[in-house]
């Protein structure tokens, strides 16, 4: 891995949140900001990511991948909060053909992650952007694409599971830098949208993938 290019990544991460927060703090000395749309407290928000890959060292393309998110956290006060959330992503595919003895068709790629992240916001009213860095930890498994067998049961009719061959799967400590926009509807349910470059290390130091987070958020 490029450990340059890991340090330069997290320095500019830094001073974007240090001009974000002088910017922060002059707009509230001019009166801008606006604390109508600001609920200190727990918060949950759950929705859909899409993960776009920028892989590194692999002989191979894959495509996007979708998959859910979950997050909980506490917003402390009008700019700072802190929360926890995770994310999987299903299906990053490829037409590499498959290792394994006796499969058909390309590999697949799953994993997720679970993060502690810090935000900053900009309360503007409605609309809130912030910034976010986050530290936690990465899974990824490598699979055959097209299933190997089909298990049903305990009644054929009732449920079946396709079953695929792992080829390979690890984790690995991760970080990741980004940002977002809570657009309020009411005090206590608004939209959430983020963007987050997501930089894993050791042995999934390659994977590196930009992840793109859409959900409703609701402050208790």
């Amino acid at each position: 891995m490029d450990k340059r290019f890991a340090y330069t990544q997290s320095f500019l991460s830094l001073l974007a949140c240090g001009l974000f927060l002088a910017s922060a703090n002059h707009a509230r000395a001019e009166g801008i900001l606006s604390d109508e749309y600001v609920n200190p407290g727990a918060y949950i928000v759950m929705g859909g990511v899409t993960g776009f890959s920028e892989f590194k060292d692999i002989p191979a393309t894959f495509d996007t991948s979708l998959g859910f998110m979950l997050r909980g956290g506490y917003r402390i006060d009008s700019i700072f909060a802190i929360e926890a959330g995770g994310n999987f992503l299903s299906g990053w595919d490829t037409q590499a053909d498959s290792p394994a003895p006796g499969s058909q068709g390309g590999l697949t790629l799953d994993g997720g992650t679970a993060t502690v992240n810090a935000l900053a916001y900009l309360p503007l009213g409605r609309f809130q952007p912030h910034l976010l860095v986050g530290l936690g930890g990465m899974w990824a498994q490598l699979r055959t694409t097209d299933s190997v067998v089909q298990l049903c049961g305990p009644d054929e009719f009732w449920f079946c599971q396709n079953v695929y061959r792992q080829l390979d799967h690890s984790g690995s400590f991760v970080m990741k830098f980004g940002a977002g926009l809570d657009a309020y509807i009411t005090r206590d349910w608004a939209l959430v949208i983020d963007a987050a470059y997501v930089l894993p290390f050791g042995d999934l130091e390659d994977l590196r993938y930009v992840s793109f987070n859409w959900g409703i958020r609701f402050n208790f």
